[in-house]
């Protein structure tokens, strides 16, 4: 009998430090989006992201242009092109 006691005494402390980590970091996760003042701010991120949304958009037409070609053998031949020029493979 005790030591069943004991064990069900230990298995609660365990789901109770399990359940206590995983609040606890939820609650870290649920503040940072909260509060985006908490975060540092990135004086360059604005630039960075200016030139990200560029270099989408200029995949994205240069893509666009591959789908006017005629034939489906030079469409992927276009996009493969692209895909390297931009990365995205």
């Amino acid at each position: 009998m005790n030591k069943r006691l004991l064990f069900s005494t230990l298995m609660a402390g365990v789901a109770a430090l399990a359940l206590a980590g995983a609040v606890s970091a939820a609650e870290q996760t649920q503040g940072s989006e909260q509060n985006p003042a908490a975060q540092p701010a990135d004086s360059g991120g604005t630039n960075a992201q200016h030139d990200a949304t560029k270099d989408k958009d200029a995949y994205f037409a240069a893509l666009s242009k591959c789908d006017e070609l005629k034939s489906v053998a030079e469409q992927q031949q276009c996009m493969d092109t692209v895909r390297k020029q931009y990365g995205q493979m």
